[in-house]
C-alpha cells in the first residue's frame, strides 16, 4: 500500500487515534505524578592524578579519567552509603531501608554519577523531596571522596571540590516532559498501528 493510502486511512479515523493518544497521556501523568517529586543538589569533583617521572601530562589524565570513572561505580555501593551517612548525621536516614538489598537500590535511586569525557571531572547529584536534605547529601559525598577516595583507590592523586552543592529550583525527578511526551508518542503509535490494523483486517475479510 502506498504511503497516501495510510494517510487517508489515519485521516478519516483521526478520532481513535487522538483517543489512544489521550489514554496514553493519561496514563503516563498517572505514573509520573504518583511519584514523589525530587529536587537534586550537584557537585562537581574533580580527580588529579599527580605526576610522576616519565608520566607525561596526557597519560595523566587518561589516568584521572579512569580513577574518575571508578570512583563514580564506588559512590553507588553500600560501604560508600555508610560512609556518607556517619560523615553528616543531620542526612535522614528514616528513608532508607535498614534492609541491605533494599537500601542499596534505594541508594542508587538517591544518587547519580557522571563523568566529562576526556577529564578527571565527576559530578555526583542527590536526589531528594527536601532540597536541605538533597545538598547535605552531595556534599557529604564529596566529603567523603575528598578525604577516603584513596582508600578506594589508591595511588598518589588528588581529589578536589569545584564545585560545591547547589540545589535546583525545580523538581528534576520524575522527568515529567519526558515521561509525558514518551506516554503521549506510544498512544499515538499504539492508535495508529490499531486503526491501519483493522483497516486491513476488514479489507482481507471482505474479499
Amino acid at each position: 500500500m502506498s504511503s497516501s493510502h495510510y494517510t487517508h486511512v489515519l485521516s478519516r479515523h483521526y478520532r481513535t487515534v487522538t483517543i489512544f493518544a489521550a489514554v496514553g497521556l493519561l496514563a503516563a501523568a498517572i505514573a509520573v505524578f504518583s511519584q514523589p517529586l525530587r529536587y537534586g543538589a550537584s557537585v562537581r569533583i574533580l580527580i588529579i592524578q599527580r605526576s610522576t617521572l616519565g608520566l607525561d601530562p596526557y597519560t595523566a589524565v587518561k589516568s584521572a579519567e579512569r580513577i574518575a570513572d571508578n570512583l563514580a561505580q564506588i559512590v553507588l555501593t553500600d560501604n560508600f552509603y555508610l560512609k556518607t551517612v556517619k560523615q553528616d548525621s543531620s542526612i535522614d536516614q528514616a528513608r532508607f531501608p535498614t534492609d541491605p538489598t533494599a537500601r542499596r537500590k534505594t541508594w542508587r535511586k538517591t544518587v547519580r554519577t557522571s563523568l566529562v569525557s576526556g577529564t578527571g571531572l565527576l559530578a555526583v547529584t542527590a536526589l531528594s523531596e527536601d532540597k536541605d536534605q538533597a545538598v547535605r547529601i552531595a556534599q557529604a559525598i564529596a566529603d567523603v571522596l575528598s578525604v577516603s577516595g584513596k582508600e578506594y583507590i589508591g595511588g598518589d592523586m588528588d581529589v578536589k571540590i569545584v564545585d560545591t552543592p547547589l540545589p535546583s529550583q525545580y523538581p528534576i525527578a520524575p522527568n515529567i516532559p519526558l515521561g509525558l511526551g514518551l506516554g503521549l508518542g506510544i498512544g499515538l503509535l499504539a492508535g495508529m498501528f490499531y486503526v491501519i490494523w483493522i483497516n486491513e483486517t476488514g479489507r482481507v475479510e471482505s474479499r
